[in-house]
């Protein structure tokens, strides 16, 4: 199915599950209500926000839509205080805090004339006694009253809408018969044949923006648009060279801008890099749909709790096997689709599309999961994409990383190759080795990535999960060496403010010929110290594990190590040092058992004194 129509498809079941308005319309946020009578008399200003967060929230309403520029467009029924009464805010400071006030400026006055001259135009010849009673509100009304009234300063920051008569007889403009049918007219474009639906209908000569995209214009950006002569074909114009009929355009466009809006746990959108990433399914009703976004979700930004992570295995390992979950009701081959938008000056850029079903992404995302396991684990839960980008990121002044640092292209070809089942970018790898070399730290987190992306490409030995003696790859066993040589330095010389990690790893990884003589000529001293400080036994040990490893090399190390070496000397370097760290905390853990077994056999043998 193509973008467009997935997205149009998807309209029609927000619209008729109250999710995204009807045509002509676009959800807005209305703070205030501007209250007349049947006479067009004023009678109040309402404000209409709820509080949230213990602050004033405006309410999300669907009002006639009107795509504006800079220019001076109103809408119907309902727009800015300045459209509506004249009036704009000016900032002012008050005790050094910053406030706003009524400005009765000339770009208002231009405003409030064009709304008022467009409704007249409308309304002409009208019998009926609302529409008639905002006309005579229009003729006795003057953007002085609102000052001269002292009506709330935060009506200037909101969209009104206007409210006619009252009790039974009250009318909110924007839904009244006439406003509805001409926001929904259809436009003069001539009929066509649209290339989303296959249906005839009014051509759609410009598209509407998409809003919410990070990165691209607060006013939205177009992912639809031929704004120059050279973008045409045949003298077409606009629209005409991609024929989309003013509903299609309508649809797509609203259903992407209400899943872009969403916020909260269970929205459907989530950020990675620059790129804006929006995902739903197809034809899910009631709990199966929940489900299938939670599912969606867990791909996206996967749960850091080991019950909630367990969980969403367990559910997508069975999905993936075409099998009902304890946890779910969904049918494994539900459609879902994946979006990937990134902005491009006043345009948007379609990085990734991707639909599927339930299923494979499962299985996909499952054997991402599996092959970016390491142990100890460097994730709490699964690892989610934004984890892994940001190990390439170099760490600010503060210690901590941003996404806005990274390459804005990572995330996207990342997650396309999480959810495609097809290999991580090398240059995943690649910027995790450099950020190795500089920041002079490896970690569980980049230690797996290394392994993930070695056992992709590599036609050769893949590496294991932990430490296993038995890998005769030369590429890991220098890496192990390496670790080896650190830890007897470590013990040999105890308070070294740098080791030779931090001086030698990135050398050693890439040229291991000319680094490794250099680091052996203290092997001898540094155990002799080793003994000195009574540590005879851990020199003995020391001795042995290295013998073991270096019997594993050939007689002449390999003078350059490639990416994929590199990548295996890194994983060989966590697994030999995270296998010291098992054995220090079994040791702490037996020591402890040993400490309390003592102390309760002292405790009887108290009591039967």
């Amino acid at each position: 199915m193509t973008m467009l129509r997935a997205l149009n498809d998807l309209y029609g079941r927000l619209r008729a599950d109250g999710e995204a308005p009807d045509f002509g319309f676009s959800m807005e946020y209305v703070g205030f209500a501007l209250e007349i009578d049947m006479e067009g008399n004023f009678l109040r200003l309402t404000d209409l926000r709820s509080l949230k967060n213990d602050a004033p929230q405006p309410v999300r309403k669907p009002v006639p839509r009107a795509q504006r520029t800079s220019g001076v467009l109103p809408r119907l029924g309902a727009d800015t205080c300045a459209y509506v009464l004249g009036v704009d805010a000016k900032e002012v400071k008050v005790g050094g805090r910053k406030s706003f006030e009524a400005n009765l400026s000339p770009r208002a006055a231009e405003k409030h004339t064009a709304f008022i001259e467009r409704h007249r135009e409308l309304f002409a010849g009208t019998n009926d006694p609302h529409l008639q009673a905002v006309l005579r509100f229009f003729e006795s009304w003057t953007p002085e009253m609102f000052v001269e009234r002292e009506f709330s300063a935060q009506a200037l920051l909101q969209t009104l809408q206007i409210e006619i008569g009252e009790g039974s007889e009250k009318v909110v403009l924007h839904q009244h018969p006439s406003i509805v049918a001409e926001a929904q007219k259809p436009g003069e474009g001539e009929l066509v044949k649209c290339l989303v639906t296959g249906e005839e209908g009014p051509l759609a000569q410009n598209h509407m923006q998409i809003k919410g995209v990070r990165g691209s214009q607060a006013s939205g950006a177009y992912m639809v648009s031929f704004n120059k002569p050279s973008f045409c074909s045949h003298d077409k114009k606009n629209g005409a060279n991609a024929p989309v009929s003013e509903r299609a355009a309508f649809g797509y466009v609203t259903a992407l801008n209400t899943l872009l809006a969403e916020r909260g746990e269970n929205r459907r959108n989530a950020l990675l890099g620059d790129t804006t990433v929006a995902f739903w399914a197809k034809a899910a009703e009631g709990d199966a749909s929940d489900e299938c976004d939670w599912i969606m979700s867990a791909v996206m930004d996967p749960p850091t709790d080991a019950d909630e992570a367990s969980k969403v295995r367990d559910t997508m390992r069975k999905l993936s096997q075409g099998k009902p979950s304890d946890f779910s009701r969904l049918d494994p081959e539900t459609e879902v689709f994946l979006l990937g938008l990134a902005p491009n000056a006043s345009r948007i850029v379609v990085r990734f599309w991707k639909p599927g079903t339930v299923s494979e992404f499962s299985e996909n995302t499952l054997k991402f999961w599996d092959e970016m396991t390491i142990a100890p684990e460097g994730w709490k839960g699964v690892p989610a994409v934004w984890s892994i980008v940001l190990e390439t990121v170099p760490a600010g002044k503060n210690g901590t990383r941003s996404l806005s640092d990274a390459d804005p292209m990572l995330s996207g070809e990342i997650l396309k190759s999480v959810l495609t089942g097809r290999n991580l970018p090398v240059s995943l790898m690649s910027k995790i080795l450099e950020r190795i070399r500089k920041d002079k730290e490896v970690n569980a987190r980049r230690a797996a990535i290394c392994r993930a992306v070695v056992n992709q490409t590599t036609y050769k030995e893949k590496l294991p999960v932990s430490l296993d003696t038995t890998v005769t790859d030369e590429a890991y066993l220098l890496g192990r060496l390496f670790a080896l040589l650190e830890d007897i330095q470590s013990k040999a010389l105890p308070g070294l403010n740098s080791t030779i990690r931090d001086r030698y790893f990135g050398a050693a990884s890439a040229t291991p010929a000319r680094i490794f003589p250099m680091l052996e000529r203290n092997i001898s001293h540094h155990l002799k110290l080793i003994r000195r400080n009574g540590s005879g036994h851990l020199a003995h040990w020391f001795d042995k594990q290295v013998a073991e490893v270096k019997g594993g090399l050939g007689m002449t190390m390999p003078r350059i190590l490639g990416l994929e070496g590199q990548g295996r000397f890194t994983t060989g370097y966590y697994h030999q040092k995270a296998d010291k760290w098992a054995r220090q905390e079994a040791k702490r853990k037996a020591e402890a058992i040993a400490a309390e077994a003592a102390e309760n056999q002292s405790e009887q043998e108290k009591e039967t004194a």
